[in-house]
């Protein structure tokens, strides 16, 4: 996180000790992503919010901010953490039981990956994006639409998958991310190089969108990930750092990744 940032330390499962500044005892204010129209919304303190009341604040449509500010300092709202791992958990109870309804994994596709859902029977693109990005259905019926629109390939499904970078979930934005670099379709460069420059996007989905760059190894995203190779956000350097050497791989003539054992041994003595 940014230098000067701190957390708050929960003291239940459900909701932190304070929510108000330890300097000012103001109020803190949720910071709404850079360009947004939406206005700023002032959050009440911690201490007085039941847990259904946050969990609907982070449940704001489109990418909802994951910092809060008080006094200049930026602060990582607990309620996106805590979202996130109830997300994951959901996908894995539910494709839990659709192993055991179908009784095994699914048909293997044509990328080698573990996937938290199996792709959707549908093949129409333009039904498949309508799933995608309607988030009044389940988590886990967006996520087989994602996997099938993957599978399908193409600038059209490639666009579409893009979109759901703009959804309210970063659990979800972060696994679009993690499809787009598979697919490798440079249609979703720009939507990737955006993600990836919000500075209020969550970390894990920035991380996913230089991986994804670094992996279309295009002009574009060279120049997205050099942007961004000193980020204040380790996570989002160490992403670039590493995606900058996919690209050289991409770009280059050597056949496997990461092999520097291989060339440490073939080197003279």
């Amino acid at each position: 996180m940014p230098s000067g940032g701190r957390w708050w330390t929960p003291s239940s499962p459900c909701r932190p000790a304070s929510g108000r500044c330890s300097r000012c005892a103001g109020s803190v204010a949720q910071v709404p992503l850079p360009g947004s129209a939406r206005p700023s919304v002032t959050i009440p303190p911690c201490s007085s919010m039941s847990w259904p009341t946050a969990w609907a604040r982070c449940r704001m449509p489109a990418p909802s901010p994951c910092w809060w500010t008080c006094c200049k300092t930026p602060v990582r709202s607990p309620w996106c953490a805590m979202r996130q791992v109830a997300e994951t958990c959901q996908l894995a109870v539910r494709r839990l039981e659709w192993l055991q309804q179908h009784g095994g994994e699914p048909t293997a596709g044509p990328y080698l990956s573990v996937d938290p859902a199996p792709p959707a029977e549908e093949r129409d693109v333009g039904r498949l994006r309508e799933a995608l990005l309607d988030e009044s259905r389940p988590l886990f019926e967006r996520y087989r639409a994602m996997f099938a629109l993957r599978n399908a390939g193409g600038e059209e499904a490639a666009l579409a998958l893009a979109e759901g970078l703009h959804c309210g979930s970063a659990l979800f934005r972060h696994e679009v991310g993690y499809v787009l670099g598979q697919l490798q379709h440079e249609a979703a460069v720009p939507q990737l190089a955006a993600a990836l420059a919000r500075c209020a996007e969550n970390p894990m989905v920035r991380h996913e969108c230089a991986e994804a760059l670094g992996a279309i190894a295009r002009p574009a995203c060279l120049a997205a990930l050099q942007a961004h190779a000193d980020d204040p956000e380790r996570v989002v350097r160490e992403s670039c750092e590493v995606a900058l050497d996919m690209y050289e791989h991409e770009t280059g003539r050597a056949f496997q990744y990461a092999d520097g054992l291989e060339q440490l041994h073939g080197a003279p003595s």
